[in-house]
């Protein structure tokens, strides 16, 4: 708690703030990670960022039981990632039952989404503002990927600068 504390009672340069989020999670954190404060998190040492990872201000992460952050996500701010739940059982209901969160890369939760424990988000998907996840989302398939290769010498292709159509922009004669 004193490290959050320290991260969030004072600015700090982007260097600082990794460092903090560095001593956290008891790993180093890559250097293009972007974190405004404040920055909640309950725990720290289960907490992995990866490459080109973006955190806006505000967001809470109670990872207790694990939270796996792909390369190149962005979570807007005020986001909560949750990895504990209580039983549903009333007469455990105190016991507590975590459940990783994995989020994939280049995924994108926008304002206020709230992701419970034991889901997973796949690459490229995008969470709308305010949204509660409570199920896997699927990874979402790259333009290049989910477009057929286009076919044929550059100066025919519809998508060729060659053709008088930059940028791929469709133009019907």
């Amino acid at each position: 708690m004193s490290i959050l504390a320290e991260l969030n009672g004072a600015y700090h340069s982007p260097e600082e703030v990794r460092s903090l989020l560095s001593r956290l999670t008891g790993r180093e954190v890559p250097g293009s990670v972007t974190v405004f404060p404040p920055f909640y998190s309950e725990f720290g040492k289960t907490l992995t960022l990866g490459e080109g990872v973006f955190i806006n201000m505000g967001c809470r992460f109670q990872d207790t039981g694990g939270i796996t952050i792909g390369d190149g996500t962005l979570i807007v701010h005020g986001s909560t990632l949750t990895t504990l739940n209580h039983s549903m059982d009333p007469v455990r209901r105190a016991d507590m039952e975590p459940a990783p969160v994995v989020i994939g890369r280049n995924v994108w939760l926008g304002a206020g989404v709230t992701v419970v424990p034991g889901v997973t988000i796949g690459d490229g998907a995008v969470i709308g503002a305010g949204a509660v996840v409570t199920k896997d989302v699927q990874a979402t398939p790259s333009p290049q990927e989910s477009q057929p290769e286009p076919s044929g010498p550059p100066a025919l292709r519809p998508d060729s600068a060659l053709c008088g159509e930059p940028h791929g922009d469709r133009v019907d004669r």
